[in-house]
C-alpha cells in the first residue's frame, strides 16, 4: 500500500502537519460547493424573506462548513479562515456588500441580528460538549466514548472566544 501524507477520513483531512488547518480549508471548500449549489435562493431576491435565507444557510451550508472542525481543532489561521468565509457568506445572503454600504462585518451582520461567525463556532463547539456530556451519562463503561478525551473542546472555546475579542484586523 502507498504511504500518504494525507488523507480524508470522515469529513477532516488527516495529516502529518497542520492538519486543522487542512481540515477547515477543506471544509470551506465543501461550503462553497454548497453554498453555490444554493446561490439562487440564498442570494436571490425571489420573494423569500432574510430570516428564510438565514435559515437555509444555517440548516444547509453551516452544517457543511463547521462538520470535524470541533473534533480536530481550531488554529488562529483557521478561525481568521472561517470568520472570512463566512462574513462573505452571510453578507451575500444579506445583500449588504461593503463596497456599497461602507459597514464593517460586525456592523452589517448586527444590523440584520446576525451573530459574529466566531460566536456560532463557539455554539457549534457547546452543542458538542453537551452532546459528549449526555451521552457520557447513559454509555456503557466500556463503550469508546469513555476512552476519548473531550477537554480539548473547552480550552477551543476560550480561544474562540479569545479570538473574537481580540480578532483578526477587520477585512473587507
Amino acid at each position: 500500500l502507498p504511504v500518504a501524507s494525507q488523507a480524508k477520513y470522515l469529513g477532516t483531512v488527516m495529516s502529518y502537519k497542520l492538519l486543522e488547518d487542512q481540515t477547515v480549508l477543506h471544509r470551506i471548500q465543501l461550503s462553497k460547493i454548497a453554498f453555490h449549489r444554493l446561490s439562487r435562493w440564498l442570494k436571490g431576491k425571489r420573494g423569500m424573506p432574510t430570516w428564510q435565507r438565514l435559515r437555509i444557510w444555517s440548516t444547509c451550508v453551516y452544517p457543511v462548513l463547521s462538520y470535524g472542525i470541533c473534533t480536530v481543532g481550531i488554529t488562529t489561521f483557521g478561525a481568521t479562515k472561517l470568520q472570512q468565509t463566512m462574513d462573505s457568506m452571510l453578507r451575500q445572503i444579506l445583500d449588504n456588500h461593503a463596497y456599497v454600504t461602507g459597514q464593517s462585518h460586525h456592523q452589517a451582520l448586527a444590523q440584520h441580528g446576525v451573530e459574529l461567525p466566531l460566536i456560532w463556532i463557539v455554539k457549534t463547539v457547546d452543542s458538542l460538549q453537551q452532546s459528549v456530556t449526555q451521552r457520557l451519562l447513559y454509555a456503557e463503561v466500556h463503550d469508546v466514548v469513555h476512552r476519548l478525551d473531550w477537554n480539548h473542546l473547552s480550552n477551543l472555546k476560550a480561544f474562540l472566544l479569545a479570538q473574537r475579542n481580540t480578532g483578526p484586523v477587520e477585512y473587507h
